[in-house]
């Protein structure tokens, strides 16, 4: 019984072993089918995939190619029979760049994953651009087994990229060629330009009849507009270039309006147009920014009012929107507003206003005049200065053109000019340096002598040398004080001729050089002082620049400066023995110069001068009194425009006329009334010499 149920047990276990072989047998059957069937797939997706897949073993020192797929093929010509227990080198060509070799080994040896971008080389020789992605592949116990290689023909968007890459460098090189073509024919445009204009300016001077003047001032006005022209198409072209560089500088933004009023109110007053200035209290004065270029924006848009305005007014209105930024850098949102009465735009048109060199009318053009340009550079500074600008305009009822800008206020309220100069300006003219020693130096006859009779108009005769290397032999015979050198001449030009002379050293390694040039393209005045020179005047040259540049650089020695002369002036000049002030104060004279320059203060007294008879006229007694509201009104404009002017005594006598007519005093006011002649006398003549003197 024993015996038989151990038999049946040992029956019954071998049975069971065999039932449980059986079924491990068949689950790993399953699994193995299984198995095969994923690794099927797994190698149907690789050898679908448009990517080459490459799989080398890295568990022996050659690595070998265990695996390549049918894109891998179809890229390299490789078939799977022409890499079995080969490396990844036969890739590798001449051209393949050895430091991306070098970072691929480095990777695989560091079992690290990486791309690249490399040309490697197919079958039959031929190279292609690749990116090669490289990856390894670890076991369960983090050995690394395999490297998984990812490859990508990239030859297509390599040559798109290199032909984007010519592209640019072939528009960059265009740009610098019409760049320096613009500033060659500049140069070559301008020399005329200027000898006309000198020419011209110079027959001014002369004695010359009515009809003479006339067909004169037709010449300057074409001369001028050519001048414009040339500008404009220069400024876009910097603009294009990208040689505008915007500056920040502490101005101050009232001193800036008035500058803009006064530089355009000839043009308004010659069509009877009102020019009204509005700059509220709560918009700050004293700024930080580009005041240089905001000026040209100004006067661009007051400009185009005047030009587009029959009758009526042109206003300047500036408000302030936002105060923004923090303590330590305040900035103000400020908006400019240029409105006129002129003949407005179509809502259609108004978009092509900003447009290179566009005219919503083609008459326009030959109507008024210009290039198209002058609001499309006018937007591009815009928006350089990070601002917007636009218009709101109607056929008929006029145009706002407007713009906005941010402004970082400034720390200290100022009372500067915008412009500002390297040396401080003086009223010394250059007919008090009549022993100064010039050498002119210019190869264009017109020139020379427009620059000549300039020199001679201030009071010197200059030596003339027509080259460069005539200038440096007149150097090495004698000394001189200053010498004016053109830029442009043949065989040796002035940066040539300027080295050479420095060279000589003694006095021509310190003798003030002044370039005199029609380039004006950016960087060509740093080209100047590298070269040694001090200084950059451009043509077509300016009478006034001229004698500032010659004050600027002479030592004026024993002689009384011409701010003296003014200080002098109204010892010489009888005036009212009840008013104490002087005639004139020069230091409101000086302070315009400083803060606007000798051209707008020169200006602003010409244009004081220019009303004066006409408000006087207006106050004498011809046997009737003139009505209270005119003497109000004219004593009123009088004393704020006579102060303007340094006319302290004529301006007192007008503050103290106002007041009587306000308070209805009649004896007093005729009393003054009775005044006001003598005292316009004494004014005037003493703002005549004065004016003289800022002309120099």
């Amino acid at each position: 019984m024993t015996l038989f149920a151990f038999i049946a047990l040992s029956g019954f276990v071998l049975i069971a072993f065999f039932l449980q072989f059986a079924c491990c047998f068949r689950r790993n059957a399953d699994q193995a089918r299984a198995a095969e069937h994923y690794n099927a797939l797994f190698a149907a997706a690789l050898q679908s995939t448009r990517v080459g897949v490459l799989i080398r073993n890295a568990q022996t020192p050659e690595q070998p190619v265990l695996f390549i797929n049918h894109a891998f093929t179809d890229i390299t010509g490789y078939a799977e029979g022409d890499t079995v227990c080969r490396g990844s080198d036969f890739l590798f060509g001449w051209g393949t760049d050895k430091a991306t070799i070098t970072s691929f080994k480095k990777a695989l040896q560091e079992r690290q994953p990486a791309t690249f971008d490399l040309l490697a080389y197919r079958k039959d020789g031929t190279p292609f651009w690749s990116e090669w992605h490289v990856s390894p592949v670890a076991n369960k116990e983090g050995e690394v087994t395999h490297y998984v290689s990812l490859l990508t023909d990239i030859s297509a968007l390599r040559q798109t990229q290199e032909a984007l890459l010519l592209a640019k460098e072939q528009a960059e090189r265009a740009s610098a060629v019409k760049t320096d073509f613009l500033a060659m024919m500049s140069h070559e445009i301008r020399t005329p330009a200027s000898g006309v204009l000198g020419v011209l300016d110079l027959l001014a001077d002369a004695p010359l009849d009515s009809e003479q003047r006339k067909l004169l001032d037709i010449a300057m006005a074409s001369g001028r507009a050519l001048h414009n022209i040339i500008n404009d198409i220069l400024d876009y072209a910097k603009i294009e270039a990208g040689k505008i560089v915007i500056t920040g500088e502490p101005f101050s933004l009232r001193a800036l309006l008035r500058e803009v009023v006064d530089v355009t109110e000839p043009a308004a007053a010659g069509k009877n147009l009102l020019l009204l200035l509005d700059m509220p209290d709560d918009v700050p004065d004293g700024l930080v920014g580009d005041a240089g270029r905001i000026r040209q924006i100004l006067l661009n848009l007051m400009t185009n009012a005047i030009k587009f305005t029959g009758c009526g007014q042109v206003a300047l209105r500036v408000t302030n929107l936002l105060n923004q930024g923090d303590k330590d850098d305040p900035v103000a949102l400020l908006r400019f507003e240029v409105i006129d009465t002129g003949i407005g735009i179509h809502a259609a048109d108004q978009d092509k206003l900003f447009l290179e060199f566009s005219q919503i009318d083609p008459s326009f053009s030959r109507r008024f005049s210009g290039t198209g340009l002058g609001l499309a550079i006018t937007r591009r500074l815009v928006k350089l200065l990070e601002g917007e600008i636009g218009v709101e305009s109607k056929p008929g009822q006029g145009s706002k053109f407007w713009f906005v800008l941010p402004l970082r206020l400034c720390a200290v309220p100022l009372v500067a000019a915008p412009q500002k100069a390297s040396h401080p300006l003086s009223l010394a003219t250059a007919e008090e340096k009549t022993e100064a020693r010039l050498l002119l130096v210019e190869d264009n006859d017109t020139n020379l002598l427009v620059a000549s009779r300039y020199l001679l108009k201030a009071g010197h005769n200059a030596d003339q040398a027509r080259t460069g290397a005539e200038a440096v032999k007149m150097a090495q015979a004698q000394a001189y004080d200053l010498i004016f050198m053109d830029i442009s001449m043949p065989d040796m030009d002035g940066l040539e001729a300027t080295r050479r002379i420095r060279a000589l050293g003694g006095w021509a390694a310190h003798v003030p050089i002044i370039a005199l040039t029609a380039h004006v393209m950016s960087g060509d005045r740093e080209r100047c002082l590298e070269a040694g020179m001090n200084d950059h005047l451009k043509k077509p040259l300016d009478y006034n620049e001229v004698v500032r540049t010659l004050t600027r650089w002479l030592i004026v020695r024993d002689k009384k400066t011409k701010k003296e002369f003014i200080e002098s002036a109204d010892e010489s000049v009888a005036s009212p023995p009840f008013m104490q002030k002087p005639v004139i104060d020069p230091g409101a004279l000086q302070r315009l110069v400083e803060e606007l320059g000798q051209g707008t203060a020169l200006k602003i007294v010409q244009t004081f001068l220019g009303d004066f008879d006409r408000r006087i006229g207006c106050l004498q007694v011809n046997g009737t009194m003139p009505e209270n509201a005119t003497i109000l009104a004219e004593a009123h404009t009088l004393k704020s425009a006579s102060a303007n002017c340094g006319l302290m005594r004529f301006s007192s006598l007008m503050a103290a006329l106002e007041s009587a007519a306000a308070a209805g005093d009649s004896g007093l006011t005729l009393s003054l009334l009775g005044q006001v002649t003598p005292a316009a006398i004494a004014a005037r003549e003493v703002l005549i010499q004065a004016r003289d003197v800022l002309r120099g």
